[in-house]
């Protein structure tokens, strides 16, 4: 089975590391969350109130049910679009086999024709 961590060091565009799109997905959502400002929460936040913790908290909730929809939506036009490009590679397959029993059937009959 594809493991998307073997074209992790490559120069690939078309699948994201995990954390890659993590981020391109939340940095719209809410930046805070974006994995390089993880860490950097506590200190962000030292001095809040618990009322601005609870605030803060409800915000992020929110901010993680959105990121599930938007993955799911990301998730569901890669789907599609994968399988889009098999559909095209299959029919091109079958199309390039029926090209040649065409011929085969061609040879076939005119070997006939001249016996």
């Amino acid at each position: 089975m594809f493991d998307p961590a073997s074209i992790a060091g490559q120069n690939s565009t078309l699948i994201p590391t995990g954390d890659k799109l993590y981020d391109m997905l939340m940095r719209s959502i809410e930046p805070d969350l974006m994995t390089g400002q993880i860490p950097l929460l506590d200190a962000k936040y030292k001095n809040e109130t618990p009322g601005e913790a609870a605030v803060r908290a409800e915000r992020y909730k929110k901010a993680f049910a959105e990121y599930d929809l938007q993955l799911s939506a990301y998730l569901a036009k890669l789907h599609a679009k994968a399988r889009e490009y098999q559909s095209t590679a299959r029919n091109s397959i079958e199309k390039d086999e029926r090209t040649k029993e065409r011929r085969a059937l061609s040879d076939i009959e005119s070997a006939i024709g001249a016996a």
